[in-house]
């Protein structure tokens, strides 16, 4: 199968809420998707960029069939993502994308929040991707 003939499908939205009212704090995540910010201790308050850093993965994942930070085991892979490494690997696979794409992805899994992108800014990079000079 192509991967433009690919259906994705998203579930489990059982803990969805809308963010704008009161500051999040509750840490439920799916390892491999989890953003760095959810991993501090304590309860601390965390955006809506969680979101932005989890689609950064699913896209990263939908090129490669692949997790962009993954470990023998899971401590492994939070030292990963809590330092954000990760390589665009394998390079045969990656050399088909653009640096653009690459960019994108990049800017979507950055620890600092205050630099990752937001989502319009997600957003706006994609329709800058599917345009004839994109």
């Amino acid at each position: 199968m192509r991967l433009k003939d690919a259906t994705v499908k998203l579930i489990d939205f059982s803990t969805a809420r809308d963010f704008g009212s009161s500051p999040m704090k509750t840490k439920i995540c799916t390892l491999h998707y989890v953003a760095p910010e959810i991993l501090v201790k304590g309860e601390v308050a965390y955006t809506e960029k969680v979101d932005v850093w989890s689609l950064g993965v699913v896209y990263f994942v939908m090129c490669c069939g692949v997790p962009p930070f993954d470990g023998d085991e899971d401590h492994q892979v939070l030292k990963l993502i809590r330092k954000g490494i990760f390589e665009f690997s394998p390079p045969d696979i990656w050399s088909s994308f653009s640096a653009k794409l690459k960019e994108l992805i990049s800017n979507m899994l950055v620890v600092d929040v205050k630099t990752r992108l937001t989502a319009p800014q997600v957003t706006e990079n994609l329709n800058a991707l599917r345009s004839p000079s994109g």
